[in-house]
Protein backbone atom coordinates (compact mmCIF):
# COMPACT_ATOMS: atom_id res chain seq x y z
CA UNK A 1 0.00 0.00 0.00
CA UNK A 2 1.59 3.35 -0.69
CA UNK A 3 0.32 5.98 1.59
CA UNK A 4 -0.51 9.40 0.79
CA UNK A 5 1.63 12.59 2.31
CA UNK A 6 -0.99 13.55 4.42
CA UNK A 7 -1.34 9.34 5.70
CA UNK A 8 2.58 10.04 6.44
CA UNK A 9 1.91 13.19 8.34
CA UNK A 10 -1.05 11.77 10.32
CA UNK A 11 0.25 8.47 11.17
CA UNK A 12 3.52 10.32 12.44
CA UNK A 13 1.82 12.87 14.49
CA UNK A 14 -0.55 9.96 15.96
CA UNK A 15 2.57 7.76 16.99
CA UNK A 16 4.61 10.37 19.08
CA UNK A 17 6.59 7.32 20.05
CA UNK A 18 7.77 6.33 16.95
CA UNK A 19 11.41 6.98 16.72
CA UNK A 20 11.27 9.24 13.45
CA UNK A 21 15.65 8.44 13.44
CA UNK A 22 14.96 4.52 13.65
CA UNK A 23 12.20 4.35 11.04
CA UNK A 24 14.44 7.15 8.48
CA UNK A 25 17.37 4.67 8.95
CA UNK A 26 14.84 1.24 8.50
CA UNK A 27 13.48 3.10 5.11
CA UNK A 28 17.61 4.27 3.99
CA UNK A 29 16.17 7.95 3.97
CA UNK A 30 18.19 10.98 4.61
CA UNK A 31 18.32 11.85 8.34
CA UNK A 32 15.93 14.85 9.28
CA UNK A 33 13.73 14.14 6.37
CA UNK A 34 10.57 12.88 8.32
CA UNK A 35 11.11 15.55 10.28
CA UNK A 36 10.87 18.29 7.24
CA UNK A 37 7.75 16.57 6.18
CA UNK A 38 6.12 16.61 9.22
CA UNK A 39 6.54 20.01 10.00
CA UNK A 40 5.66 20.92 6.10
CA UNK A 41 8.79 22.03 4.56
CA UNK A 42 8.81 19.57 2.38
CA UNK A 43 6.67 16.72 0.65
CA UNK A 44 7.46 12.48 -0.25
CA UNK A 45 8.06 12.09 -3.77
CA UNK A 46 4.37 10.55 -5.28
Amino acid sequence: MIMTNNQVINFLKSNPALAVKSLEKIAKISTGLLGKITRGVRKLNE
